[in-house]
């Protein structure tokens, strides 16, 4: 089983967590620009359901690697404590602006821009997302995140105390519901 831990950070302190943890940083592979198209329907169903249930959600998006044009779908499911990830090459020239899935029909409501690394820390694996741009998909809309994200993925149980080694609280963070709060809900 594989247990997830997001941490927010502001630059200073990835900095400080940087320079502090530096010998127990080791890179896994080279990193990656990634662009993520999440959709949602009219009524934004997916995203009230992110914000409001722990189980019986899903997240649909299509992401793209170092601007390369070739897109990957991916779909979250969490069901019944579980959660399933589904990825599938579509090799696109382009992003559909329309889905339908699971009796939906989902348009692309946000594209969220990062910067991702990724590291071995301690037992853990560890991606750090910086350079968080959220903007709408046809009006001139952007906002930047002021945050960076720190997640530590665990797998079976091995170094859960990941707390004493950092002086910040883990949070629940999205950037799919980062990204539809501040582009449609903000103002």
């Amino acid at each position: 089983m594989r247990k997830e831990f997001k941490f927010k950070l502001n630059n200073h302190q990835l900095n400080n967590f940087l320079l502090t943890f530096n010998s127990e940083l080791n890179i896994l592979h080279k990193p990656n620009k990634i662009k993520s198209i999440y959709y949602d329907t009219c009524y934004f169903e997916i995203y009230k359901a992110s914000i409001s249930k722990d189980i019986n959600k899903f997240k649909y998006r299509i992401r793209e690697y170092n601007g390369n044009s070739r897109y990957y779908k991916e779909i979250k499911i969490s069901q019944n404590q579980k959660l399933k990830f589904t990825m599938e090459d579509q090799y696109l020239n382009t992003y559909p602006d329309q889905i339908f899935f699971n009796q939906y029909s989902l348009k692309s409501k946000s594209i969220v821009d990062f910067n991702r690394e990724y590291f071995k820390f301690f037992e853990s694996r560890m991606t750090i997302d910086t350079n968080i741009i959220y903007s709408h998909p046809t009006k001139n809309i952007k906002f930047n995140e002021q945050y960076n994200i720190v997640e530590m993925k665990l797998h079976n149980q091995v170094f859960t105390d990941i707390e004493r080694f950092l002086p910040f609280n883990p949070e629940k963070f999205s950037k799919f519901e980062s990204s539809i709060f501040n582009i449609y809900l903000a103002n």
